[in-house]
């Protein structure tokens, strides 16, 4: 914006034009003494001063001053000076001429020759030539000169100095208030430093339409618009927007405000047809960016169908916006096989590896019965995954169980019921199992919909003859969450009995056999057999909720069949904590039914936890460090309380359940659930990965730990949190 274009009134500052006073018109006498032939002598002084001889014109002029008597003549000299001598020597003469002419009349020289060389200087010049500047404004105030401070606003304007362009501005409409000139540039500065209100305030007291007027209304309703955006406050925003299309009408600012309104008003749909409009005039990455976040809420399906015809700038934003969600809900393969250069840390992420670890437990229980040591030494995993997504994992584990001795007729066990009358030796209890087999083969796709099959056994070589586990499902993402559904077939590894089965000690050693009773007889390797629904919300980046239920049979050899129903509820508020993922608080709640109570270990018993009702409340953590570093951590604790009630059972539910029957049982007390694990990535090829468990109850302790070292085939750059083994330490605890 050129500064002599904004100066306004009847006066003109431009360097070739400038206002000079009013000038007595000198009268026509004959020239005789010192006032003749001044016309010779003004042109003489005038050549002087140009040929760098300013002294000698100098003395000219003051010749003519001092020595004619003529006002008009001196007047006269005075001016023609003016326009040819520098600062200094002008200065000095108008000294001389305060003695012969009015002080008025020399200051509005001296304040002519200011604003002739301030007119005429570069922008830059207003740091060197800062004296005659500040003599200028001197003048300027003296005067109330309206159109030179405007024009000094706009100087300090070009300079973006916004605080004394205003403070400039505002002078000149002080000095006269119809100057529209100084109110825009008022409305300007006033902008630029932010002050959106003092500059509407300045355009509202204008009674001028001006079209520069109008186009800065139309901003600052513009700008104002965005704040609220910014803030989430659409409605607010939706207001200015109107207040702006009224001073200027609509544009693609105002489409593009509407657009982010609606979408920041939950309506996604009209949001999503405002940046397809807006994409289709302007292709650019942020209408593009724009549309599929918003198509995205309405329609996946015609996002990807609409990317994948248009192509260009759509689709890449489209990927780039699907790889992203994936990688917020750990699909990393998926995400790095839609969008490698988005994501450079995850290169290799499906490296075939194989690593080797060693997981031990120790249940709490009575010897022989309830107690479990389990270890498993080793544990080889091999994975491979072809095509980016589908990954393969084998898993081979050598088993040791161990439960200790029950003692000789101290305890219930087999066909001897809770007298423990009528014992005879030989007393042959299993106490351990040793080299047992555990085989567990996964197939998963990663993705938005993510089917699983899990295929394993339940351990080979134990008491009662293995059979095939499973667990097929899936978990399919949505836009907020996602949710799954699981049929499986577990084992239940809650002591030697429900996991792989035992031998009846007393066959045929009472003196008082069961109806049923047989020599060798075994019984036991309950599987958990069911289906199991889950999910999760996100209602916004603080909170989120997930719950599950699950309908089960459980079945054994020898062992009465038993349903359950299962049931939980979780709140979390996340917490962003610098250097985590996520950090999440909340209560839970889960509630278990079971049918019958086979929690005991005579015969037809399962030897498995199964009570009336179980209720668990408590208030925990859930944490996951941040993903893409050499170490990823993961945990969660829960403290709170439980309730349990078993109820009466048959001493022997098969063979003779009108025998005797189990008193039922009432506890109440805490609860606490702790779980940590983690990798480490120590060399770009070599892995160490380790975790910890406990779970305690009142006369209840469960410790469970391991570790693996893992080698990757080819070069990682960081370790992910699907590094961490996903059944690391279930494989080992209940089911």
């Amino acid at each position: 914006m050129q500064s002599s274009s904004r100066v306004s009134g009847s006066v003109s500052f431009s360097h070739n034009r400038v206002t000079k006073p009013l000038k007595a018109r000198p009268k026509k006498v004959k020239s005789v003494g010192p006032c003749s032939d001044l016309g010779a002598k003004w042109d003489r002084a005038e050549n002087l001063v140009q040929q760098d001889n300013a002294h000698a014109g100098l003395s000219i002029y003051e010749t003519i001053l001092q020595e004619c008597q003529n006002t008009a003549f001196r007047m006269t000299t005075l001016d023609k000076a003016r326009t040819v001598l520098d600062y200094e020597d002008f200065m000095q003469l108008a000294e001389i001429g305060r003695s012969y002419l009015l002080g008025d009349y020399v200051d509005r020289l001296e304040y002519e020759w200011l604003k002739d060389d301030y007119l005429n200087q570069q922008k830059s010049d207003l740091n060197v030539q800062q004296q005659s500047f500040e003599q200028l404004t001197h003048w300027v105030e003296h005067f109330n000169d309206d159109n030179i401070a405007s024009l000094i606003g706009w100087r300090f304007f070009d300079l973006k100095d916004y605080p004394n362009a205003q403070l400039w501005f505002e002078k000149a409409a002080k000095w006269n208030p119809s100057n529209e000139n100084a109110r825009l540039g008022q409305a300007l500065s006033f902008e630029k430093q932010g002050e959106l209100n003092k500059a509407l305030a300045i355009t509202e007291a204008s009674d001028n339409a001006d079209i520069e007027i109008q186009k800065i209304v139309a901003r600052i309703y513009k700008a104002k618009a965005w704040q609220e955006i910014d803030a989430n406050n659409p409605i607010a925003a939706s207001g200015y927007v109107q207040h702006a299309e009224a001073a200027t009408g609509s544009d693609a600012e105002t489409q593009e405000l509407n657009a982010w309104i609606a979408n920041n008003s939950g309506d996604y749909k009209k949001a999503a047809q405002l940046f397809d409009g807006l994409y289709q005039q302007n292709p650019s990455k942020n209408y593009a960016s724009a549309y599929v976040q918003n198509q995205a809420q309405v329609s996946r399906d015609l996002l990807e169908k609409k990317a994948r015809q248009e192509g260009g700038l759509l689709f890449d934003e489209y990927k780039n916006f699907h790889a992203q969600e994936l990688y917020y809900r750990k699909q990393f393969l998926s995400a790095y096989q839609l969008a490698p250069d988005l994501f450079p840390d995850l290169a290799n992420i499906d490296s075939a590896y194989i690593d080797a670890g060693a997981y031990g437990r120790h249940k709490s229980g009575e010897d022989g019965l309830g107690r479990l040591d389990l270890l498993r030494l080793p544990v080889v995993t091999g994975s491979y995954t072809v095509g980016g997504v589908h990954n393969f994992k084998l898993s081979l584990s050598r088993i040791g169980l161990h439960s200790g001795s029950p003692g000789f007729c101290r305890s219930a066990i087999g066909s001897l019921d809770p007298t423990l009358n009528g014992c005879k030796s030989p007393f042959s209890p299993t106490e351990k199992l040793s080299e047992a087999l555990e085989i567990d083969f996964l197939y998963r796709k990663d993705g938005w919909f993510s089917p699983s099959i899990r295929l394993g056994s339940t351990p080979i070589s134990g008491v009662v003859d293995p059979a095939i586990t499973f667990d097929v499902g899936f978990i399919q993402q949505t836009q907020s969450g996602h949710w799954g559904l699981n049929v499986y077939s577990q084992p239940v590894r809650q002591s030697i009995l429900s996991y792989t089965g035992i031998r009846d000690p007393y066959a045929n050693q009472l003196n008082s056999p069961l109806p049923a009773s047989n020599s060798d007889l075994e019984w036991g390797r309950v599987l958990r057999s069911g289906v199991k629904a889950s999910g999760y919300h996100q209602f916004n980046e603080r909170w989120n909720f997930n719950g599950s239920a699950e309908i089960v049979m459980l079945t054994g050899s020898k062992v009465a069949d038993n349903t359950s129903l299962a049931a939980s509820l979780g709140l979390g508020r996340n917490i962003k904590i610098r250097g985590f993922d996520y950090f999440s608080i909340g209560p839970s709640i889960m509630y278990e039914h079971y049918e019958k109570n086979l929690s005991q270990f005579t015969l037809g018993h399962g030897g498995y936890f199964s009570p009336d009702h179980y209720i668990n409340a408590g208030f925990g953590v859930n944490f996951l460090t941040d993903e893409g570093k050499s170490f990823v951590i993961k945990g969660r604790a829960v403290a709170g309380a439980q309730i349990v009630n078993e109820s009466s059972t048959p001493w022997f539910p098969l063979v003779d359940p009108g025998r005797g029957r189990y008193d039922k049982q009432k506890d109440v007390g805490q609860a606490l659930d702790f779980e940590l694990k983690g990798v480490w990535l120590a060399t770009p090829n070599i892995q160490f990965g380790a975790g910890a468990a406990i779970r305690h109850a009142n006369n209840f302790e469960d410790y469970t730990g391991g570790l693996f070292i893992r080698y990757f085939f080819e070069e990682r750059k960081a370790s992910y949190s699907t590094d961490i083994p996903e059944g690391m330490f279930s494989n080992m605890q209940m089911y």
